[in-house]
């Protein structure tokens, strides 16, 4: 569990650097990924 977390963790950090890194995709990624999301739920 505690190794999960710590993944999550580093994957979001590393999404942050990307999104600072990349504005303009960050904002397509936020418009996006609610889509995304309900894609993979279905």
């Amino acid at each position: 569990m505690e190794e999960t977390r710590t993944t999550i963790h580093s994957g979001l950090t590393r999404r942050n650097k990307f999104l600072r890194e990349n504005p303009q995709l960050g904002q397509i990624v936020a418009v996006a990924a609610p889509f995304l999301w309900q894609a993979l739920a279905d």
